[in-house]
């Protein structure tokens, strides 16, 4: 995106005798921008398709989260939307304006399941009460599983070159909640304790824990050990899955944010009585600049053509100080260096800031 902001240009007084001084203050003042009006602070925005793929087994769900599953795949598109946007770095174009994009990001929903996850508790600390649920377990243990409904998410994110179409960078995230139940909503393993349970549970609920049981190996062993399975309302499930994907949306947000190839632009030259080229630059710490990251210089023209590589010295939250690392060969013959507005970007960034 082209930087429309006026370039500053500094004043170059004459120096005076022994005039290192005037020229430390004047470095000083121009420095980071620090007190002064600068030039806003803006990254270049990319523009980028988002591809949103759901590959959730819907045979696999409860009939009330297959109802609703659509709702999930349209949530987990507008979350990862915001996502982007909020990034300040992308103008997100639909998949079929992919020619017209920088970058592709194909975001992948795997799971959105309800699963159940082994708990153990011990009787003898008072979590468990015979009397309290009527006939206990048989064979006088002193501590039993039980399993708890949970919801489980899982989220695949590919960073796409659209020029060549070669992966950037890709991850994948899960997490699992645990789903608010009632305490005393339960059915017994029926294998274990065969009509031990409550009828009306079992004709209400135990239909989909089998479903799941067959759908997943993983729910299947949980289950089998376990001595009791927690019921969860259909209500909460779908609550926590809609609480769930946006929070696994956003724990992508600061590896997207650092695989995005960083662009900004030189605000200015600074004067520099002896040794390498200083400049300021309009990107800084919120952006992503830390100090020793090293940038690419570029000059648009008739054609664009690498200049050198500069190198972070100083950083605040908008600005940056660099000095020049290396000028390209053929520049340097031209008896030409750095100039405003020249492009700084960094293909690749330190994660985990």
């Amino acid at each position: 995106m082209t930087d429309d902001a006026a370039p500053v240009r500094l004043a170059r007084s004459p120096p005076e005798p022994g005039g290192r001084w005037h020229w430390l203050i004047v470095v000083l003042a121009c420095g980071l921008g620090l007190g002064a009006t600068t030039v806003a602070a803006q990254p270049r925005i990319y523009r980028v398709a988002l591809e949103i793929t759901d590959q959730v087994d819907t045979a696999a769900l409860p009939e009330h989260m297959r109802v609703q599953h659509p709702l999930v795949v349209r949530g987990f598109e507008r979350d990862f939307t915001e996502l982007l946007t909020t990034l300040g770095r992308a103008e997100v174009r639909q998949p079929t304006a992919v020619a017209a994009v920088d970058f592709v990001v194909r975001a992948s929903l795997h799971e959105a399941h309800k699963t159940y996850t082994n708990k153990i508790i011990d009787r003898t600390a008072g979590h468990f009460d015979d009397a309290q649920y009527g006939q206990g377990l048989a064979g006088g243990s002193s501590y039993e599983v039980v399993s708890l409904p949970s919801i489980t998410c899982q989220v695949e994110v590919v960073l796409v070159d659209a020029a060549d179409d070669e992966v950037l960078w890709s991850a994948s995230h899960e997490e699992s909640e645990t789903v608010p139940h009632n305490e005393r909503a339960f059915v017994y393993n029926s294998w274990k304790y065969p009509g031990l349970s409550d009828p009306d549970m079992v004709r209400a609920f135990l239909a989909d824990i089998l479903r799941l049981q067959e759908a997943s190996p993983w729910v299947d062993r949980a289950l089998n050990v376990a001595d009791r399975w927690f019921i969860s309302a259909p209500g909460r499930d779908l609550e926590t899955t809609r609480q769930l994907v946006p929070l696994l949306v956003a724990s992508f947000a600061g590896e997207l944010n650092d695989n995005l190839p960083l662009e900004g632009r030189i605000e200015a030259v600074l004067p520099q009585p002896e040794g390498p080229v200083q400049v300021r630059l309009n990107i800084g710490r919120r952006h992503g600049l830390q100090l020793g990251l090293r940038l690419d210089v570029y000059r648009s023209g008739p054609g664009t053509q690498q200049v050198g590589q500069v190198e972070v010295v100083g950083v605040d939250s908008v600005s940056a100080l660099a000095r020049l690392r290396k000028l390209d060969r053929s520049v340097r013959k031209r008896g030409e260096g750095l100039r405003e507005q020249d492009r700084v970007i960094s293909p690749s960034r330190v994660s985990g800031r």
